[in-house]
C-alpha cells in the first residue's frame, strides 16, 4: 500500500482549550452586596445633604441665661451668674390637663324670723259732730244752698236785696251795683273781678273803639269802661249778647276773707272766693 505524501502531511488539528479557573459564587455575592451598599450610601448622602428632602435640621444650641444681681448698698462689684439651660431638640413640654372637681358652696340654712308682736287694730273712737253755736246773723234762705259754715264762717251781716243792672256776655256776665258803686265781671273760665265804676255822664258812652261781629254788642257806659280797661277780662267775656237791663240781686258777705254769696234772682247763684275764682252751685 503506498503512502500518499499529501495525506502523510495531513495531521489532525489539535485544539488546545485552556480552562481558566472559575470564580467562586460567594465572592460574586459579596461584590454585589458591596456595590448595593455603596449605592445606598451615596443616595443617603445626597438626600440628607443641605437642601435635600431628608436634610436634618441643625440642633439648637443652648442659650445662656444671665441673672444679674443688683449691686449691694455697700458698693461691692456686681456679679453675674450665667446659667445654661440646654433645650433638647424637638422636645415639647408636656401639657397637664387639670380636672377640677366641682366644689359645692355651703348653703346657708334659712333663719327663721323671730315672731313679732302684731299690733292690735286701733279701737275706733266715736266721732262727735261739732256743736255749732248759732251764727249771730242767719244765712239768707235764698243763699243757704251756697253756704258751708266750716269753710265760710258766719255772715258778717244780713243779706242785702238790691236793684242792680246786668248784662249777659258771650262767655260770662257783668253786674253793676249802685250801692257798691262797682262793676262785677264774672267769666265762664272760673275767674271774677270787681272794679270801681269810674264812668260818669261827662264821659262818652263807648270808652274804646271796637268792631263787634254782627249780632253782638259792645258794652257802653259803666260796663263799657270796665270792659275796655281790663283787657284780660274783656277777652274772657267777649262781646255782649244783649243791652244792659235791671235785675234784683241778693248779696251776703261771710267772715272767711269777705266771701260773697251772690244770688241773681230767678237765674243763677255765685260763690265769689277771695282768690278771684268762683263756683256756681244750683240755685234753690
Amino acid at each position: 500500500m503506498s503512502t500518499d505524501p499529501k495525506r502523510a502531511d495531513r495531521r489532525p488539528n489539535i485544539l488546545l482549550i485552556i480552562e481558566e479557573p472559575a470564580i467562586p459564587a460567594w465572592v460574586v455575592a459579596l461584590l454585589v452586596t458591596a456595590a448595593l451598599i455603596a449605592v445606598v450610601a451615596i443616595l443617603l448622602l445626597v438626600l440628607r445633604g443641605p437642601g435635600g428632602p431628608l436634610a436634618v435640621a441643625p440642633t439648637p444650641t443652648a442659650t445662656p441665661t444671665v441673672a444679674d444681681e443688683a449691686p449691694s448698698p455697700e458698693g461691692e462689684a456686681a456679679t453675674s451668674e450665667a446659667t445654661l439651660e440646654p433645650t433638647p431638640p424637638g422636645t415639647e413640654e408636656p401639657t397637664v390637663s387639670a380636672t377640677l372637681e366641682p366644689t359645692s358652696e355651703p348653703t346657708a340654712e334659712p333663719t327663721a324670723a323671730s315672731p313679732t308682736d302684731t299690733p292690735a287694730p286701733p279701737t275706733p273712737t266715736a266721732t262727735t259732730a261739732p256743736t255749732w253755736t248759732p251764727c249771730p246773723v242767719p244765712v239768707d234762705a235764698a243763699l243757704a244752698p251756697l253756704w258751708d259754715r266750716r269753710t265760710l264762717g258766719c255772715p258778717l251781716g244780713p243779706a242785702a236785696l238790691g236793684s242792680w243792672a246786668v248784662q249777659t256776655m258771650e262767655r260770662g256776665i257783668m253786674f253793676w251795683s249802685q250801692e257798691r258803686d262797682s262793676i262785677l265781671m264774672i267769666a265762664n273760665n272760673g275767674r271774677w273781678m270787681e272794679v270801681p265804676d269810674y264812668w260818669h255822664e261827662s264821659k262818652p258812652e263807648l270808652s274804646c273803639s271796637a268792631t263787634p261781629p254782627e249780632g253782638l254788642i259792645q258794652p257802653k257806659r259803666g260796663f263799657g269802661l270796665a270792659w275796655c280797661t281790663q283787657p284780660e277780662m274783656r277777652d274772657a267775656l267777649g262781646y255782649a249778647l244783649i243791652v244792659e237791663e235791671p235785675t234784683d240781686v241778693r248779696l251776703q258777705t261771710t267772715a272767711a276773707d269777705y266771701i260773697h254769696l251772690l244770688y241773681h234772682i230767678g237765674h243763677d247763684s255765685y260763690l265769689l272766693l277771695p282768690d278771684w275764682t268762683w263756683t256756681r252751685p244750683d240755685a234753690p
